[in-house]
This record gives C-alpha cells, sequence and structure tokens, in this order.
C-alpha cells in the first residue's frame, strides 16, 4: 500500500491513499476491540484517473467522499466482511464536476455536513449531497493557506487556522463566519475537550473559555455589519436612530463607528462607558419603598444604547462595534441585537456635484 498522507476514518474502519497509487482508496477491516488495524490485499476501491489525483478524503454517514481538484465523488455502503464477502461498496456516484478539494486541510465535518475549500471558495456538502456555496462573507481571505479543520460542537464552531495568521470560525447553527486574529498556525486539534494549536513559533497555545487575553495580549470583541441598504442598493433612506442592547460582562468602552455610502472610513464614532450605567437607579419614578427598588426607584442597568447619526440621508449604512478595555482581565460584552429608526426617500441615491455629468 506504501506511505499516504491522505487518512479518514468512520463506518468502524480506515480510509486510506497512497502516495504510491493516488488513485485508489485501501480500507481496513472492521475495528475490534483489543486488535490492531488491519489491511488487506482486496480491501480497496478504484477511482477513476479522469481528472486527476485524489486530493482529499472524508467520512460522512454511511458514505466515503473522495475529493478531486475539481469534482468529487461518493461511495455508499457497508463495505465487505473481513473475509471479503457480504455488501460491498457501490459504484462512485459524481456529486459535482466543477467544485473539487485540493487541501485535505480544508475539509471538517459538522452536523449538517463536510465543508472543504475549492478553488472559488468554500463549499458545504449536505447530507443530502448537495454542494451548497457558504463562503461568500470570507472571500477576502481565500489566498490564506489554511493549516487546519477542527469541529469544536459545544459552541457550533469550524475553525480554520491559516499559516498567515487569522482564524476563520464558521458557526453552523446561525450560519455565520468570525475571524480571530494574531493566530498564525502550524496545526491544530481537539485534545480531549480542549482546543489547542501549534503557532508558526513552535509554541503551543491552549483555549481558556475564562481567560480573556492571548498570553499577556489583551483582545477585543469587534462586530461589523453588512451594508445596510434598506431602500436598495443605490437607494435613498433615512436613519434617524440606532439602538443597540446585550450584556456587559465585564468593565469597558463600547465604541460604535458609523460608515456610510459605501465608503471605507468611518466618519462618525460613539463612546459609551459601561460603568456609567451599572446599577443606575431613578428615583421617584416608580412606586415609594415598594417592590421595584430600594427606596422607590426603577433599576435601569439594561446594556442598551442609542445613537443619533449627525449624516442621516444617505444610500448605506453599516457598524463596526468594539470593546476598549479599562481592566485588561474584564470579558467585555456580548451583542444580543441592533435596532434602526430609519425610513425610505423618494428615488435614488443623491450624489456630490462632481460625479454628476
Amino acid at each position: 500500500m506504501g506511505a499516504s498522507s491522505l487518512i479518514a476514518r468512520g463506518k468502524k474502519r480506515i480510509f486510506v491513499v497512497s502516495e504510491e497509487d493516488p488513485h485508489t482508496i485501501w480500507f481496513s477491516k472492521e475495528r475490534v476491540i483489543g486488535e490492531g488495524i488491519a489491511f488487506a490485499e482486496g480491501l480497496k476501491i478504484g477511482v477513476d484517473p479522469k481528472g486527476g489525483p485524489i486530493s482529499a478524503l472524508a467520512v460522512m454517514d454511511d458514505k466515503v467522499v473522495a475529493f478531486k481538484k475539481r469534482s468529487l465523488f461518493v461511495y455508499s455502503g457497508a463495505g465487505p466482511d473481513e473475509t471479503g464477502g457480504g455488501t460491498q461498496f457501490s459504484e462512485p456516484d459524481e456529486i459535482s464536476v466543477d467544485v473539487g478539494c485540493d487541501d485535505p486541510a480544508t475539509v471538517a465535518s459538522s452536523d449538517d455536513g463536510l465543508l472543504f475549500k475549492g478553488k472559488k471558495g468554500r463549499y458545504r456538502l449536505t447530507r443530502a449531497l448537495q454542494v451548497e456555496y457558504v463562503g461568500a462573507d470570507v472571500e477576502a481571505h481565500n489566498g490564506l493557506t489554511d493549516t487546519s479543520a477542527v469541529l469544536l460542537a459545544d459552541v457550533n464552531q469550524i475553525r480554520f487556522t491559516t499559516a498567515e495568521g487569522p482564524t476563520l470560525m464558521y458557526d453552523y447553527e446561525f450560519e455565520q463566519w468570525g475571524t480571530f486574529t494574531g493566530q498564525a498556525a502550524v496545526d491544530a486539534i481537539l485534545w480531549g475537550s480542549e482546543y489547542v494549536y501549534l503557532s508558526s513559533d513552535g509554541k503551543v497555545w491552549k483555549e481558556a473559555p475564562d481567560t480573556y487575553r492571548d498570553g499577556n495580549k489583551r483582545y477585543s470583541l469587534v462586530i461589523e455589519t453588512a451594508w445596510n441598504k434598506l431602500a436598495g442598493l443605490q437607494g435613498f433612506q433615512r436613519v434617524r436612530r440606532a439602538l443597540l442592547v446585550g450584556k456587559a460582562n465585564g468593565d469597558h468602552i463600547l465604541s460604535v463607528e458609523l460608515g456610510f455610502n459605501y465608503e471605507s472610513g468611518y466618519p462618525e464614532v460613539f463612546t459609551f462607558d459601561s460603568r456609567e450605567i451599572a446599577n443606575r437607579v431613578y428615583f421617584g419614578s416608580s412606586s415609594y419603598f415598594g417592590a421595584d427598588s430600594v427606596f422607590g426607584g426603577v433599576e435601569d442597568s439594561l446594556y442598551q444604547w442609542e445613537m443619533h447619526p449627525v449624516l442621516q440621508k444617505c444610500q448605506s449604512l453599516k457598524l463596526r462595534i468594539k470593546d476598549l478595555p479599562v481592566n485588561a482581565d474584564d470579558a467585555g460584552y456580548e451583542m444580543a441585537g441592533l435596532a434602526l429608526l430609519a425610513g425610505f426617500k423618494k428615488g435614488v441615491a443623491k450624489l456630490r456635484e462632481d460625479k454628476r455629468a
């Protein structure tokens, strides 16, 4: 069989592709407790050499998925018993003829199927064997070199480390992408229940959920929305107010930056101090000496902020939200929702004189 760098496990077996024969999938006998993994000469599947060698391998449910650079094949069935008899694997079904995967470090399994990176971006092979494009929000990172793909089922995430530094995070519960910066990694694994990665400088880093630093460096949670274009791509709108609601997990200054009209900058900035709202009480606005709070006031410690943009008439608006540290060990914030008080304006976007002819 020879040496192999493509290995997958599932169906109580190990599946490998030999470097000497990249068009054949070898599979072991079914695993038996107390015995080593065993292979036999007849336990293999041939793959049509058309389209090049097998470049990535995975197992999903009762199916073996073989990727090539621009196609993917699926084999199903239980497979033969240790004597070579019984049910054989099916003939391959070619699921895609223009989407494939040439990097096994980009393949990861989740409840929804297999995520992988192709020439055009990141895709998902669903359990119904449909290929879906899911990478629109991280297309700017397509040029990065993936080094690992790890499923963290407890938090519904798949994390893709890269050699260049950003870790791409896909939350498959909410179908949203995020990035972790400063994590140039050689590889990563789930060690027990803890996420661990090897950095490019040879250090091993273990995630600690109750720690809010990377080593001795504090980091911020940065949230950037998409462009809010309520009246269409080049419509005209008026945004009178923007409201945020969430939760403060520690002392911090919240910075909210507003961008307009598809420009790259953020000309308006609002800041809020979480310490000013904590345990605030208004006196005399409710029952006296009653149930609401001490001395008859109403407690208002809700983490909620309101902004009135200076530039209200625009064709699009986006927000970038981040916390600025007060104490190095505090957790920062969580954001639950954004609301805009806005309306449509007649016509299309109003452009400057120098943009008209």
